[in-house]
């Protein structure tokens, strides 16, 4: 894939990301209930003494009210800014591809964000700007601070961010899984060059890595969800995109420039290398803190 075909493709494929990011793990299930019946039943166990002069003895350590205790901490709590309005019984929901681990894959995630870091630092140097202090002990590079993505949340998204309400979900997850069975399971392979895309608002930025192998087959997992999608007044995904993995991710002023010029970044040509084809086999659709996942035909 040229440098230039990924310029032109990563146009608005990369506002998911924010919006996956900023989705909140705060909606709970709600269908859990608590047994108050257990402690009204402990309480009328206890006996009542009828002694006013063993009523009036101090209460054992073990029933008194604990103080208060003031907690200090050094650390500000940070919370996540919601892309969305949180509404009572409506649930952030995702679908997407999971990326299976691969020591190939990682050593070329760690270079690329490496490469990045560097290119991040030069262009600030170029302009003369002081860089900005590592904000934990995570960043890859103080001065430049890029927070990697961790392996296991790697993933190749085939929608948008949508919210589903609570009486939909189980519709939503059949309807889901009979869109994509008929499509069948297949390998893809990730590029060894990435491109920083930004966020809707133009605030973050994103490594990506484009997907070379397997384009027309995750493509067709795009259009088979779609009808979905549509059939519940969701959006759907976006016509022109970039197929990628997202491997980092940064709100960097230097960062957020290189985003905005869609700018690639490449590895040294001792450390480029063919990586090994990747199996899918399903698909997968978080919606709130559960995940579902859907068998794709096996071949």
């Amino acid at each position: 894939m040229s440098l230039a075909s990924i310029a032109d493709l990563a146009s608005s494929s990369s506002s998911d990301e924010d919006e996956i990011a900023a989705q909140s793990s705060s909606c709970s299930d709600s269908e859990s209930e608590s047994d108050e019946n257990d402690s009204e039943s402990a309480l009328s166990s206890v006996p009542d003494a009828g002694n006013s002069e063993i009523s009036s003895l101090p209460l054992p350590a073990e029933f008194r009210q604990p103080a208060k205790r003031r907690i200090e901490s050094s650390k500000p709590i940070q919370k996540k800014k919601r892309a969305v309005e949180h509404t009572d019984g409506t649930f952030p929901s995702h679908l997407y591809l999971e990326v299976p681990a691969n020591g190939d894959v990682d050593a070329m995630c760690l270079s690329l964000v490496a490469a990045a870091t560097e290119a991040c630092k030069k262009l600030l140097s170029q302009s003369g700007s002081a860089p900005e202090p590592p904000r934990n002990n995570t960043d890859t590079c103080a001065g430049a601070t890029i927070q990697p993505i961790e392996k296991t949340n790697r993933h190749i998204s085939i929608s948008r961010p949508f919210y589903l309400q609570k009486h939909h979900i189980r519709d939503f997850v059949q309807s889901v899984r009979d869109a994509v069975a008929s499509q069948p399971c297949f390998s893809f392979a990730l590029d060894n060059i990435g491109v920083v895309l930004p966020n809707a608002t133009r605030q973050l930025g994103f490594l990506a890595v484009p997907v070379t192998i397997g384009q027309e087959e995750i493509s067709a997992l795009i259009e088979a969800v779609d009808s979905p999608l549509n059939e519940f007044n969701q959006e759907k995904y976006y016509k022109e995109r970039l197929v990628h993995m997202s491997i980092a991710s940064s709100s960097h002023q230097a960062f957020v420039a290189m985003a905005a010029k869609r700018t690639s970044v490449e590895l040294a040509p001792s450390q480029r290398q063919p990586l090994p084809l990747l199996r899918v086999n399903h698909v997968s659709c978080k919606i709130g803190m559960k995940v579902y996942t859907f068998p794709l035909k096996s071949l």
